[in-house]
């Protein structure tokens, strides 16, 4: 038996949409154009591993998720496409053919219950009940994935995926991933996009010192005496491999990228989150991309 609370949030306006409207359409009938808006889906379940018995006598799998996504773009097709979008980028891409957003999460969240018994039964096979007496931890799971509308304007929208993910082990484990997604192509942004070619080693350069200074923030309740770079250096797992990587997202006042946890340094120095001013990138923008992502910066 499941226990499920399945509640809808409607009409979640955020504020940087509001009042906006969509500009020019790919398919010329401006005349249908309606404002970007967002409603959310949230569900709380819990999963039992044997569905025969009550949550007091067997574990479960916990699943909250919390789907943000476009209510009203443009015209349908438009927003059945950003709709897809979303799907892909925060349930994955299995869900794209979703007919509804309450289609795409009813299925995700049948696929995770699935994924939660199937797991345990080829892991344990016949000794899941032995398991159940001498190490009940490791059958309980748990899942979080949830999105959340960091900027809008009329053609761009960024956002951020938080998930966790836990399988019985000594811990979980919580990435986050950021999305940008052009408005009036309806395709993520990249960063060949919106920077000039050659960006690789300069921008490169810019993160890695910000990690340094990151990590400083992280350890410096741990020793007494200053820490030197090469010492900060010496705490990731390869500093000189570092790059610039796809995960970030373009916000009002510039970018911002994400190495999750085991990318660049031990789990438990946790993600890493780098924010880069436009003003300290602006040689390596590409202005004609930039401008039509954000036509009312200078």
């Amino acid at each position: 038996m499941r226990r499920i609370i399945y509640l809808l949030v409607l009409a979640l306006l955020i504020t940087s949409c509001s009042g906006k409207q969509r500009g020019g359409s790919n398919d010329g009938n401006n005349k249908q154009a309606v404002e970007l808006t967002f409603d959310s889906i949230v569900v709380e379940e819990t999963i039992l591993l044997f569905p025969d018995r009550s949550i007091d006598d067997a574990p479960g799998a916990t699943l909250n998720i919390s789907f943000t996504y476009p209510a009203t773009f443009g015209t349908g097709e438009q927003l059945q496409k950003l709709q897809a979008v979303f799907y892909a980028m925060v349930l994955g891409e299995e869900y794209v053919d979703a007919a509804s957003p309450h289609e795409a999460v009813q299925a995700y969240a049948t696929q995770y219950a699935d994924f939660y018994r199937d797991d345990l039964q080829d892991m344990y096979e016949n000794e899941l009940e032995e398991v159940l007496v001498d190490n009940p931890n490791a059958l309980h799971y748990g899942r979080d994935a949830k999105n959340k509308i960091v900027f809008a304007n009329e053609n761009l929208v960024s956002f951020t995926c938080f998930y966790w993910e836990y399988t019985g082990g000594a811990h979980g484990y919580a990435p986050e991933f950021h999305h940008s997604v052009n408005l009036q192509t309806l395709e993520p942004v990249t960063l060949d996009q919106v920077l000039n070619s050659g960006y690789q080693a300069p921008l490169t350069g810019i993160i890695k010192e910000k990690l340094l200074r990151v990590m400083e923030e992280k350890v410096k309740d741990i020793f007494d005496d200053p820490i030197d770079d090469n010492q900060l250096k010496s705490f990731f797992n390869d500093y000189d491999a570092i790059e610039a990587n796809d995960n970030f997202m373009l916000t009002e006042t510039g970018m911002t990228f994400t190495y999750n946890p085991y990318d660049v340094a031990a789990y438990a120095s946790g993600l890493f989150e780098v924010e880069i001013p436009y003003g300290e990138i602006a040689h390596l923008l590409n202005r004609e991309a930039f401008e039509e992502l954000f036509p009312d910066k200078d």
